[in-house]
């Protein structure tokens, strides 16, 4: 089961609304690969949540296995200054 809190269920509508409409940023990440677990999750979403694109015939991954947010809440409308795109390489101390 799958236990989803305030601001991961405003997140999922504001991620999902934009990808319906197709007004996602261009910079989102549209990855299929779980950046906690590796997972590639194109066929087998397993415990991840995923939008899936029927017209592309494309998952986009929007919820990693441990709850990572993977698509950049700010490009969505959410402020998040604890956001951090796991893209990115690791910051020096």
């Amino acid at each position: 089961m799958t236990i989803i809190d305030t601001n991961t269920a405003q997140y999922l509508l504001a991620v999902v609304s934009r990808l319906d409409q197709g007004t996602l940023h261009p910079d989102a990440n549209r990855a299929a690969v779980c950046p906690e677990c590796y997972d590639d999750v194109s066929n087998h979403p397993g415990d991840h949540l995923v939008w899936r694109d029927r017209t592309a015939h494309t998952n986009v991954l929007l919820v990693g296995c441990e709850g990572y947010w993977v698509i950049d809440p700010n490009l969505v409308g959410i402020t998040s200054a604890a956001w951090n795109d796991y893209r990115d390489p690791p910051k020096e101390s």
